[in-house]
C-alpha cells in the first residue's frame, strides 16, 4: 500500500509542485522545469501534441546541463531493472535523453498477473482493460503491466519497463 508521504509524492509530480526539502539531482532538475514551464497533464491522447513545449524543455535542459555539468559522456552497461537513479542527460542522434541507473533485481518467480491486479487494487488502481490501470485520485494512468513488465523476487513484486500518464479531469484513454 501507498504510505501517506508517497501519495503526497505522487501528486506533487503530478501537480507540478516544487519540492524544497530533497536537493537530489533529479529534484532540482524537475523543480527547474516546473518553475520555468506550467505544468500540464498529458492524457495519452494529448502527448504527441506537445511538440513544440518539449522542443523549448529539450533547449532549456541542454543549457542546464551544460551550466550545471549534468552531461553523462561514458553511459553505464546496461543491466537489468527496478528503482531508478537519475544520473544526467546525454544527446544521442539530435535527441536529449536522460541517463539512468538501476539495480539489478533477479527474479526467482513468474509474476502472477491476478496479484499484480490486487496490489494495484489496493493502492486505488482500476484496472480499465488488459494490464492497463486507472488512479483518478491520483491523477494516473499505468500501462504495460505484463508478466515481461513485473518481476518477483522474494514474494515482492517489481515493475519495470512501465508507462504512466498522467490525467486531467477527463479518464478516457
Amino acid at each position: 500500500m501507498f504510505s501517506d508521504d508517497t501519495r503526497q509524492k505522487l501528486k506533487n509530480i503530478v501537480s507540478g509542485i516544487i519540492i524544497e526539502e530533497q536537493t537530489d539531482t533529479c529534484t532540482a532538475v524537475r523543480n527547474i522545469l516546473c518553475a520555468s514551464f506550467s505544468t500540464s497533464t498529458t492524457v495519452k491522447k494529448d502527448f504527441e501534441s506537445k511538440s513544440i513545449v518539449k522542443e523549448e524543455q529539450v533547449g532549456f535542459l541542454k543549457n542546464y546541463c551544460a551550466n550545471n555539468n549534468l552531461w553523462v559522456h561514458d553511459l553505464p552497461g546496461e543491466d537489468t531493472h527496478t528503482p531508478y537513479t537519475f544520473l544526467g542527460f546525454a544527446a544521442k542522434e539530435h535527441s536529449l535523453q536522460a541517463v539512468l541507473s538501476q539495480p539489478f533485481i533477479a527474479s526467482d518467480a513468474l509474476a502472477d498477473l491476478a496479484d499484480v491486479k490486487k496490489l494495484l487494487a489496493f493502492n486505488g488502481f482500476e484496472n480499465t482493460r488488459r494490464n492497463d490501470y486507472l488512479n483518478k485520485e491520483l491523477g494516473l494512468i499505468l500501462e504495460d503491466m505484463h508478466d515481461e513488465n513485473v518481476i518477483v523476487n522474494s514474494d515482492t513484486l517489481f515493475f519495470i519497463d512501465t508507462v504512466f500518464y498522467t490525467i486531467s479531469g477527463e479518464t478516457n484513454t
